[in-house]
């Protein structure tokens, strides 16, 4: 969790390659940090599809684990 601010900027720099953004989307996603939702979802909207899409991926994973309280794949 302690990498959540270098992620969420690198996701916000538009400046960086879209694949390397697309990256920290998904480890955000996977991180699953309830206070990256709203980055999550603000870049839903990125012109880059590759962007774009992960982010849509990442946001409906962390409400789902918002909702269900644990990740579906999590061994018990």
């Amino acid at each position: 969790k302690e990498t959540v601010p270098m992620l969420t900027a690198i996701l916000e720099d538009t400046t960086e390659n879209e694949i390397v953004r697309h990256e920290a989307g998904e480890a955000l996603g996977a991180i699953a940090e309830p206070s990256s939702l709203s980055i999550l979802k603000k870049y839903c909207n990125d012109e880059r599809p590759e962007v774009r899409e992960t982010c849509m991926i990442a946001v409906e994973r962390v409400e789902w684990i918002l909702k269900n309280g644990k990740d579906k794949n999590e061994n018990d």
